[in-house]
């Protein structure tokens, strides 16, 4: 961020301030504004970049007059790019949001034709199934130096990773694993973190359009379809955990992730390794759950927030919880029955303050 765009994001978040609109504490880029009439305008502010939605077009037709006539604003239009986010809007009242164009760019940019690794083929999966990070891989002898250069050239490991890190976060989850994998490598990758980047980058050169759908109708939701097969009654907000076991070669630390849902549509993906050594499979699993509930609790705050900030009946401490409580999916019968059951064991009891969390 620069200077002036700094200076411009903190006097427009001054001039909303002073025209009655209220910031959430939950995430400081959402302002929402309710008039006496029953109008509202909500707005999403990065910077200098700014999404809106309003209940009416009168209303927002003043809000941008009182917008232009302090700021040099461009006329509104609808929303079809946002921080390098392709946004669709289909016939449905569905949207998609994808960044082909930026992962397009970075194909371009690591896989050059002239690369001595050559354009790169098409995969179908987004890393190598027997690819396991291990500080072992580093290279150890020169001989390792040397190959890595003669076969991978100039390749920037850590750019690339990088790179694609904003890729993985915001619509491709779908990478997010190996790509959380491979920033522990950025320090010294060896040969096998090398043939996994390759590996990503040709599978993103198959499918550089995939992205994330936002449904007009929850029935129509692969989860909801999902939920009902499994006689699960849906809610507004579900959660997905699941964990390995002790899967790190180095520290016997265990890869954990969750996958949140809001009206069947994919809103936060978690891909990290835990910090406490599970001693069993449903340990793993437990401290998992613990991380998705934790993601649920802020979520849960969030969409309190988006839905009534700024409304005369606003109450936080009292309405921020949903009437019906979110579900949350663990393939680990041991783990649910540890989350119903408080009693304490000499075998679980080291995880009561912090994984009965959930």
């Amino acid at each position: 961020m620069t200077l002036a765009a700094k200076f411009f994001a903190e006097a427009l978040i001054e001039w909303l301030k002073s025209e009655n609109f209220k910031q959430s504490e939950i995430d400081g880029c959402l302002f929402c504004k309710y008039g006496q009439d029953g109008t509202w305008i909500k707005l999403i502010l990065y910077v200098d970049d700014m999404l809106i939605i309003y209940s009416d077009d009168r209303t927002a037709q003043n809000f941008y007059n009182q917008l232009s006539s302090r700021f040099n604003t461009h006329p509104m239009a609808n929303a079809h790019w946002f921080l390098k986010h392709r946004i669709h809007q289909y016939q449905d009242g569905s949207y998609s949001l994808d960044q082909f164009r930026y992962a397009k760019t970075i194909i371009a940019r690591f896989c050059p034709e002239d690369a001595p690794y050559g354009l790169p083929p098409h995969r179908n999966t987004p890393a190598p199934p027997d690819y396991i990070y291990s500080i072992k891989n580093k290279p150890t002898t020169q001989t390792e130096t040397e190959e890595i250069k003669s076969r991978f050239g100039n390749l920037n490991f850590r750019s690339a990773v990088c790179s694609l890190l904003y890729l993985a976060l915001a619509t491709r989850p779908d990478i997010t694993f190996i790509i959380c994998k491979l920033s522990k490598a950025c320090i010294t990758p060896g040969i096998k973190d090398y043939e996994a980047l390759i590996w990503t980058l040709e599978y993103l050169q198959k499918r550089p359009n995939y992205g994330l759908k936002f449904y007009s109708n929850y029935q129509s939701t692969p989860v909801f379809k999902l939920l009902m097969a499994n006689k699960i009654n849906p809610t507004e907000l579900i959660a997905f955990s699941d964990s390995s076991w002790q899967d790190c070669p180095d520290t016997s630390r265990s890869t954990q992730g969750n996958l949140c849902f809001f009206n069947g549509s994919l809103i936060d993906v978690n891909s990290s390794m835990a910090t406490p050594v599970a001693m069993s499979s449903t340990k793993a699993e437990y401290m998992s759950a613990c991380t998705a509930c934790m993601t649920i609790a802020h979520l849960q705050m969030l969409v309190y927030d988006m839905m009534h900030l700024g409304h005369q009946d606003y109450d936080f401490d009292e309405k921020v919880k949903p009437e019906t409580p979110t579900i949350l999916l663990v393939d680990n019968s041991s783990a649910v029955q540890m989350a119903s059951n408080t009693r304490q064991t000499r075998r679980n009891r080291h995880i009561q303050r912090r994984f009965h969390y959930v």
